[in-house]
């Protein structure tokens, strides 16, 4: 097998196994407004992060909000629980500190579960900057 079959195999084998749930990366249901993609946020900045999130033919159940480094740490994560059955429009406004030694490229993700069982994702990258 091709290391890239072996690859795909192993993350199969991994969501199999961990019991992972369909996970739609880059959902056309979820905006994310603020960050915009690789903005920078000097050290002490209160990062605002804001999201739309429409569930189509579905109701949100909860919504994660989870900031990582390159190296796929967590820097901040946010459970958000939800009572918006039957919601269109789910407005998401969360925001954090994190103090900063070196600029670093940081992702933030926003997924949401709906009541269907699907979890739709959206990711955009960022960078904090260091004194």
């Amino acid at each position: 097998m091709k290391f890239s079959h072996v690859f795909l195999l192993s993350i199969c084998m991994i969501s199999f196994f961990a019991g992972c749930e369909k996970k739609e990366l880059d959902s056309p249901y979820i905006t994310i407004i603020s960050p915009t993609r690789n903005q920078a946020f000097q050290d002490k900045d209160s990062i605002q992060i804001k999201a739309l999130i429409k569930p189509h033919n579905a109701s949100l159940v909860n919504s994660q909000i989870t900031v990582r480094d390159k190296k796929r740490n967590v820097i901040a994560a946010m459970n958000i629980g939800c009572a918006c059955a039957g919601l269109q429009v789910i407005n998401l406004e969360r925001s954090f500190i994190y103090p900063v030694k070196k600029t670093e490229d940081v992702m933030v993700e926003i997924c949401a579960k709906l009541n269907n069982g699907e979890t739709i994702c959206e990711q955009v990258p960022f960078v904090l900057i260091g004194e």
